[in-house]
């Protein structure tokens, strides 16, 4: 009898809760409705979500001691997972700049932050470009001294923020987002640099926006290079003569010990 009393509170604690949390999450959609701002929404959606919680469980375990308890429990937990939501990040495009950092004005009137990483000479005329992940999930530093090493190859290495991520312009309309746009401003990309072609490097969202693009504009690209389980190839040799005009996917960079690596894919 006494287990059965028991499993009937727990029940009654979960349900509770469950419903708590339900009135709150209704709560802070009622006050967005009203209001814009999120400390008064949200804030809103946390004191119902406290008064529903208290009031269930004094019903459900009418032992006032263990209720209040409880309450300042659920109300703690409220009040941290508010403050998560409500303490802001920091902002990338006020943060330090990375060296070298400029700006592509393309004609998708998208504005691209970037970092160029200049290949030895003699340079390869088919640049590298590194489309990170996400989407919206930028490390231009990162990238630019991991990938950068290409620049030992003789290929210039370009990486840069898409739209809407890190130092680059952001949309009033989100709806503008999307993978085509994306596209199009990687060709904006490649006509910005000069390029006839280019190798694409991407890993998460940024392999398959390459492979977007390679479907979008196969005579540009001389290949893609696409972070799997596995290895990259063996480095191709160093140009002993002048530049050529198409020239096969790079060997990338050694592993680093956070990532595992498949081999490059020449595609043309």
């Amino acid at each position: 009898m006494a287990g059965a009393i028991r499993a009937g509170r727990a029940a009654g604690v979960a349900a509770a809760v469950l419903v708590a949390a339900a009135a709150g999450f209704g709560g802070a959609l009622a006050g967005a409705a009203v209001t814009m701002s999120p400390v008064l929404f949200l804030g809103a959606g946390a004191a119902l979500t406290a008064l529903v919680a208290a009031g269930s469980l004094r019903l459900v375990l009418k032992r006032a001691r263990r209720v209040r308890s409880i309450a300042w429990l659920v109300g703690g937990l409220v009040a941290l997972g508010a403050a998560a939501v409500l303490v802001p990040l920091g902002d990338p495009r006020t943060q330090d700049a990375v060296t070298g950092l400029r700006y592509w004005s393309l004609p998708t009137a998208s504005r691209l932050a970037y970092v160029r990483i200049p290949g030895a000479e003699p340079r390869r005329s088919t640049p590298v470009v590194v489309l990170h992940g996400g989407p919206g999930i930028p490390d231009m530093a990162g990238d630019a001294a991991y990938f950068g090493r290409l620049s030992a190859l003789h290929y210039d290495v370009y990486v840069y923020d898409q739209l809407g991520s890190g130092r680059s312009t952001r949309l009033p309309d989100p709806t503008g987002y999307g993978v085509g746009r994306d596209v199009a401003d990687l060709e904006g990309v490649r006509q910005a640099i000069g390029a006839r072609q280019m190798v694409l490097v991407g890993h998460s969202y940024g392999g398959l926006l390459a492979a977007h693009y390679l479907a979008a504009h196969p005579a540009t690209s001389s290949g893609s290079c696409s972070p799997r389980r596995g290895h990259w190839t063996r480095p191709t040799p160093a140009p002993t003569g002048p530049p050529q005009a198409s020239t096969p996917v790079p060997a990338c960079a050694p592993t680093p010990r956070r990532y595992s690596r498949a081999p490059c894919s020449a595609t043309s």
